[in-house]
């Protein structure tokens, strides 16, 4: 039985080969852009630099040091009444095996109305350097602005939110209900003598957590909100409970930040 069972593992071994990836920091720093490419359309690469502070650093750096370019993704989608909707990538010149994207963004432009909305940008990895993400939503916007938007606007989830101002303890800045509402919200648990986290303390939290929230988002070095600064746009506001998924209550207290960007004149002057 045991030698039948040992056979079968040995020919399913031959029938799926193991890979085995080991990166290195050298490695990444010393990438031409093709091997580069090839690292960052591997998956578990992205994994890799992801997971620690040392292959992460070199991926940025190398990063930093190579172009990038941002491409519209396929065609508009177009709903009958809605706005066009876009999507683009920005990613390292193309080479033979094709452009290695670093991240997108989706954009939705209301004909007639001049108005835009840059939303949903996201980086492949936690590691792609902030300014790649601030030229695609730069890009984006004079795009936007050229295809007749005089006010273009865009939407961050400020990640991590709820964690900074945990390990801050910031709710102590304020007064109750305030107080205990924004730890409940932050912690992503109901206040003491509360079954649920509910309406209630979302309605008590409402005012110290948007101010938090946009403090937040002004200082922020990595994330939506800092790509959004970084490509010339400026804080507009917050969204109270705009997404009030789960994993957006748990991360950042179901806020969102509101950026605009209004006239080409704003670019010009955040080159």
């Amino acid at each position: 039985m045991a030698a039948t069972l040992l056979s079968a593992t040995r020919r399913l071994a031959r029938r799926v080969p193991r890979r085995q990836f080991s990166f290195t920091s050298a490695a990444i720093a010393a990438s031409d852009d093709a091997a580069l490419r090839k690292f960052i359309n591997d998956p578990s690469f992205l994994a890799a630099v992801d997971g620690d502070a040392a292959l992460g650093g070199a991926f940025a750096a190398r990063v930093e040091a190579a172009h990038v370019e941002v491409s519209r993704i396929g065609e508009p989608q177009r709903d009958k009444g809605g706005p066009e909707v876009y999507a683009y990538s920005v990613h390292l010149f193309a080479g033979d095996d094709g452009p290695a994207h670093l991240g997108t963004t989706r954009a939705a432009l209301w004909r007639g109305q001049d108005n835009a909305m840059i939303f949903q940008a996201a980086p492949r990895a936690a590691s792609v350097p902030t300014h790649v993400m601030a030229t695609l939503a730069k890009t984006v916007a004079v795009e936007m602005a050229a295809f007749g938007a005089e006010r273009v606007a865009a939407i961050a989830r400020p990640a991590g939110l709820c964690a900074w101002i945990a390990a801050t303890r910031a709710w102590e800045a304020y007064d109750e209900p305030g107080r205990g509402a924004v730890e409940a919200v932050a912690l992503n648990r109901p206040r003491p003598g509360h079954s649920v986290l509910g309406k209630g303390t979302f309605r008590d939290a409402e005012s110290s957590f948007t101010e938090l929230a946009l403090g937040f988002a002004g200082r922020d070095e990595a994330g939506e909100c800092a790509a959004y600064r970084g490509a010339g746009f400026a804080l507009a506001g917050a969204n109270w409970l705009h997404d009030a998924s789960p994993e957006a209550l748990a991360d950042f207290g179901g806020v969102t930040i509101a950026f605009h960007f209004e006239s080409e004149e704003s670019w010009n002057e955040s080159d």
